[in-house]
């Protein structure tokens, strides 16, 4: 690696974060909510790779926030009208898009349903771009860990609270958290390292991959450690009621996207809301929050009873109900 004062560039830092980027959009597309999701994951890689190549850049700041505008106002709506034929003029398209995302504002700004899935896509697609374009310059340019993966991490945990079907794919979160903590150890050996040539001290040439390893193995057993952990706060109810009091903004703020998020509603799993075991006792939510509304048939009225089924528990071991087949 050649380092000067003000740059940072490094391949297997590069890697992990391009990595990190496409696991946390990956959580994105894995909840089904519409189509097109594929195109949040190519504007987070163009981001990504643009933030990179702008922070190893010699440009200064000003030069480079003029670039990354640049880069902004022509891949957004590039990958926006990605839909429309191909064959319809540029011109067309651009309005046809910009003229469908003025309607869903004016209809997200008047508190009613938002139906196109494209203010969706925008919305998170313009998110992950800057969370990419900054992610990859501030690791280029400052190797500045935590700024590169903190907006990214706090997006999938976000998607990953409302997906309903979160508890099949909690795995993603390991797999960001590995991949993170490594690029943590390697950012941290970087440092040392420079500082070590700067004061001119001996590397031995093995002590470059020995740290590596360190860094995976140290992240593995973090990741391994946390995940076993034999702990179950969701049975206190102090801390459940505690869970619910510090959530309740979060969920106030569901209820206003909703409206925004309204083409969506039809492509999620409620039934996902229920995990495979459902402990006995104290797991009965004590709010007032609406989770559906049904709206019988005229033919169900000739049956004898009707029955909402989300999941069906067919073994009880210990106080918890399990499903055996998911």
């Amino acid at each position: 690696m050649e380092k000067s004062p003000s740059r940072w560039w490094d391949l297997p830092s590069a890697v992990l974060l391009i990595l990190a980027m496409l696991v946390s959009v990956g959580r994105l597309m894995v909840t089904g909510w519409t189509e097109n999701l594929d195109y949040v994951a190519y504007l987070t890689m163009a981001a990504t790779i643009v933030g990179l190549a702008l922070g190893a850049s010699r440009f200064g700041k000003h030069a480079v926030r003029w670039l990354a505008l640049g880069y902004t106002l022509v891949l957004i709506p590039r990958q926006l009208i990605a839909s429309y034929e191909s064959d319809i003029y540029l011109g067309e398209q651009l309005t046809g898009i910009f003229g469908r995302l003025l309607f869903s504002i004016s209809e997200f700004a008047a508190n009613r349903p938002v139906e196109d899935a494209l203010f969706f896509i925008a919305l998170i697609g313009t998110m992950y771009w800057f969370i990419g374009l900054t992610a990859g310059y501030q690791l280029a340019r400052h190797n500045n860990i935590l700024a590169a993966i903190l907006p990214a991490g706090i997006v999938l945990l976000v998607i990953h609270q409302f997906d309903y079907s979160f508890q099949n794919r909690i795995w993603l979160i390991a797999l960001y958290l590995f991949l993170t903590l490594t690029l943590l150890g390697r950012g941290e050996y970087l440092r040392n390292r420079a500082a070590w040539i700067e004061r001119r001290v001996h590397l031995a040439p093995e002590a470059g991959p020995d740290l590596n390893m360190g860094a995976l193995i140290g992240a593995t057993m973090l990741i391994l450690l946390a995940w076993n952990l034999p702990l179950n706060f969701s049975s206190s109810a102090v801390l459940a009621d505690k869970w619910r009091e510090i959530t309740s903004p979060l969920r106030t703020t569901r209820d206003r996207l909703s409206q925004a998020f309204a083409a969506l509603e039809n492509k999620s799993s409620r039934s996902g809301y229920f995990g495979n075991t459902m402990p006995l006792g104290n797991q009965a939510t004590r709010d007032t929050t609406v989770i559906f509304q049904v709206q019988a048939p005229p033919e169900a009225l000739e049956l004898p009873r009707v029955y909402w089924r989300a999941r069906i528990y067919d073994h009880y071991e210990n106080g918890i109900w399990n499903t055996s087949k998911a």
